[in-house]
């Protein structure tokens, strides 16, 4: 355990709970599969011991948690190149034709080479994006 640990204890309202639902309650900034991963990593005991996701705390029990870590890096925005054709542009609108397969914005795990990352890179600034509106206009077949 570091000097940086946290160290909560059991009280009688948490008696019973999984060790997994009493951390969510005290991480709320943490996804629940995240603190189930610290858990899994050994960075949380109960009683200075290591204890599965599923364990019923007690009163009176001290649950340490050190630093967990945490499961995805923060996207950045930094603009990318990406080829998609342009409709139509003006200074207030842009049109354009979303290839097949281009992710839209950074999230679960696509973290770059995004709709927003070319759109970035092809105005130059923040502000076109700002409020991106997306309409799917599918061409019938034939």
């Amino acid at each position: 355990m570091s000097a940086s640990s946290l160290k909560i204890s059991v009280q009688s309202t948490d008696e019973g709970l999984r060790l997994d639902q009493f951390l969510t309650g005290h991480f709320p900034d943490y996804s629940r599969n995240q603190l189930i991963a610290a858990i899994r990593d050994g960075v949380v005991f109960v009683d200075g011991l290591c204890k599965k996701s599923s364990y019923r705390l007690k009163p009176g029990e001290q649950v340490v948690v050190d630093k967990i870590p945490s499961s995805s890096p923060p996207p950045s925005l930094i603009p990318e190149k990406i080829d998609f054709p342009i409709l139509y542009e003006d200074e207030h609108l842009l049109v354009l034709v979303k290839p097949p397969g281009l992710v839209v914005h950074p999230g679960s795990g696509n973290y770059e080479k995004t709709l927003v990352h070319g759109l970035l890179y092809h105005c130059g600034e923040l502000a076109c994006v700002r409020e991106l509106c997306i309409a799917l206009i599918r061409t019938p077949p034939g």
